[in-house]
């Protein structure tokens, strides 16, 4: 792939609190020099001019539902592989014209979100990079069995570990505690031990994979981080004890506080009242937990749980920026949680306008560094050094 150099004069690395005016150079999908600056005269070939348009990395969705919609084929888990798949490319379209260039699936209902991956991959389909966790791995009657695997003991979950990295999986993703959109289910249940969270673990990081946690409350909370989990889903509860378990084995939190938010209080959100109900019971404590491991220096990263009904993909993205500066975050520090710092929770060098990183980036009208809901205001977006989309 021939080199292309990117002007602009307005540019967000993803990393550092700034906006800079200079040249982004790119080669085989990667991104090969960054030059802060002075820019061209006078562009030639092989040069871009993006004028006033503020360039900067894809945004990453650290937590989504691909293959969990209702939508239009009846109860998710009842429906086929193929239908879950065709619904799940216009999710997929949704989200890159929203600027989303990455997305990691925390659970889905069958296999099919590898084929949608690998097709990603491969650049056939007009979609994000996807990291896929596959079905998630759960307790006899535990927490979303639509999406899960379910598994009894140590042995059992360490042998269901190694079938899914077998199968694909990126990740592992483990229901550790209730959670509010399953009937019937309290919200503080711990429902994994000790022994079964520990095996799973464990065989994950043996495969060479990482793990990350559905968990709702400070018991179980705590249990993962002693086993040794990557990153926490919710982090609804969170102490000294949590906070010092995080630092000292490197952990990421990733809230989806929007979506809490909106189950406990947004009347146009058609959830059960049992949900809302559950949601409400824990939605200030999300909130103090987010600040909480922001004033920390906890690693945070972007999360919305979309699913493409209630919470549509792409836009949910917008959401959860908005949300969070509402609870007191700048523009830009909300937007380096859905660039740097989710490129840095997933392992991967995504996220940062830097050497050596992907060429996932996209283009903005508008201001979104001062004003977040210009953050929509999508021109265009790379991937892998080509323009994949762009308004009309």
């Amino acid at each position: 792939m021939a080199k292309l150099t990117l002007c602009s004069r307005k540019i967000f690395d993803g990393d550092h609190p700034q906006i800079f005016p200079g040249t982004v150079t790119l080669e085989d999908g990667r991104i090969v020099s960054v030059a802060r600056g002075a820019l061209p005269q006078a562009p030639d070939a092989g040069v871009e001019d993006l004028g006033e348009q503020l360039l900067m990395p894809g945004l990453i969705d650290c937590h989504v539902h691909l293959l969990m919609t209702r939508q239009p084929f009846g109860r998710a888990s009842h429906r086929n592989t193929t239908q879950g798949v065709i619904a799940a490319l216009g999710y997929l379209r949704q989200a890159i014209q929203s600027g989303v260039t990455t997305l990691r699936d925390c659970g889905s209902e069958n296999d099919g979100i590898f084929a949608l991956r690998d097709a990603a991959e491969l650049g056939v389909i007009l979609s994000p990079r996807i990291i896929a966790c596959g079905p998630a791995i759960g307790a006899v009657g535990g927490h979303a069995p639509q999406i899960s695997e379910q598994a009894t003991g140590s042995e059992q979950f360490s042998a269901k570990v190694r079938e899914l990295v077998d199968r694909g999986a990126d990740w592992i993703k483990l229901m550790v505690t209730g959670g509010t959109s399953t009937p019937g289910e309290d919200i503080e249940d711990v429902q994994l031990t000790r022994q079964e969270l520990l095996a799973a673990i464990q065989t994950a990081h043996q495969l060479g994979k990482k793990a990350t946690a559905h968990l709702s409350n400070l018991p179980g909370i705590k249990l993962a981080l002693q086993c040794g989990i990557d990153c926490i889903e919710h982090a609804v509860e969170l102490d000294g004890e949590c906070l010092a378990l995080m630092k000292q084995n490197p952990t990421a939190a990733v809230h989806c506080i929007c979506l809490t938010n909106r189950e406990a209080e947004d009347p146009s959100l058609d959830v059960p009242d049992d949900v809302r109900q559950k949601a409400a019971q824990i939605a200030a404590k999300q909130k103090a937990s987010f600040q909480t491991t922001l004033a920390a220096e906890i690693l945070t990263a972007l999360g919305t749980d979309a699913d493409g009904v209630g919470h549509p993909f792409g836009e949910s993205v917008h959401q959860e920026l908005a949300y969070m500066c509402g609870l007191g975050l700048s523009p830009l520090e909300a937007l380096r949680t859905a660039t740097a710092s989710a490129g840095e929770a997933l392992g991967l060098p995504l996220g940062k306008i830097a050497p050596g990183y992907a060429a996932d980036l996209i283009a903005l009208d508008g201001a979104p560094d001062q004003r977040i809901q210009e953050s929509r205001k999508i021109r265009s977006v790379m991937k892998a050094g080509q323009w994949v989309y762009q308004a009309k």
